[in-house]
């Protein structure tokens, strides 16, 4: 059985699995909006924008500000949740530094997506905070498998340290290519997957007991099923790509002629339409 408690788990697990697959499912509806939008112009205009074009890097000053609120109110709350249980225990304010920092470092990420969201900061600085939240996860779970003393319990640890490593570089390279939908998309599905794992792990401690040979197929089954589900929601709700046929590139002085109509932080609600011949 693993070691820790299942809410000590748990909780963190539902703040990294809700944030990531409500991103994932807004940028879903966000590329199915797109989809009707070149359906409903398809006559009137001579190419369409691609998702990058129109949401990467973040534009959308309300949904940072209000996903970097109830970010700080989350780890707050599972701060305050270590701390009163070790003040419960007897063993000190500090007895849960590591969960402790951990949620700190979250915290921080919640802070700047505040401040972006307030025009405080530089475009897409949420995602170099993520970077950077995701390399000390990294440090902090590497440590904590370290000091565990059963194999299989160790390897769950030492797992989830990896997945948090992934999504290190996957922020990373979503920084240096801001415009990549795969970054985007593959940095929200490994955040959902930390979510998940970090569950499993909650289990361990109450309900499950995994074998230490099995540990890792149980994460490749976990990232199957992730992806699978994210496959077979681009197949039956995106139409398929636009044949290059119909499409045309833009040289930087004829994009001078696109007009984007649509309220500076509802871009949801964006309208595209081309006034030049040319593009």
């Amino acid at each position: 059985m693993g070691s820790g408690n299942f809410i000590g788990h748990a909780l963190p697990a539902s703040f990294f699995f809700g944030f990531g697959c409500f991103f994932l499912l807004l940028t879903l509806k966000r590329c199915r909006h797109l989809d009707m939008k070149r359906k409903k112009n398809e006559n009137e205009i001579a190419f369409s924008l691609s998702f990058a074009d129109v949401y990467l890097p973040e534009h959308n000053h309300k949904l940072l500000l209000r996903s970097g609120i109830l970010l700080m109110i989350c780890t707050t709350l599972g701060g305050l949740v270590e701390v009163g249980g070790g003040i419960k225990d007897g063993l000190g304010f500090f007895h849960q530094l590591a969960h402790e920092a951990l949620y700190l470092s979250v915290f921080f990420t919640g802070a700047v997506c505040v401040l972006e969201g307030n025009k405080l900061l530089f475009e897409n600085a949420h995602r170099y905070a993520l970077t950077l939240t995701f390399l000390l996860q990294y440090i902090l779970w590497n440590e904590h498998a370290l000091m565990k003393i059963e194999p299989a319990d160790a390897r769950v640890h030492m797992l989830q340290a990896h997945i948090n490593f992934v999504a290190f570089v996957m922020f990373v390279y979503s920084v240096y290519k801001p415009k990549s939908i795969f970054a985007y998309v593959a940095s929200w599905a490994v955040m959902t997957l930390n979510g998940m794992w970090m569950f499993t792990a909650g289990l361990t401690t109450c309900c499950v007991d995994i074998m230490a040979h099995t540990v890792g197929a149980v994460l490749v089954l976990e990232v199957l099923l992730l992806v699978s589900v994210c496959t077979l929601c681009t197949a039956c709700f995106l139409d398929p790509p636009v044949s290059h046929r119909h499409t045309a590139t833009c040289t930087d002085m004829e994009m001078k002629y696109l007009s984007i109509k649509g309220e500076e932080n509802d871009l949801d609600d964006i309208e595209v339409t081309a006034t030049t011949i040319g593009c």
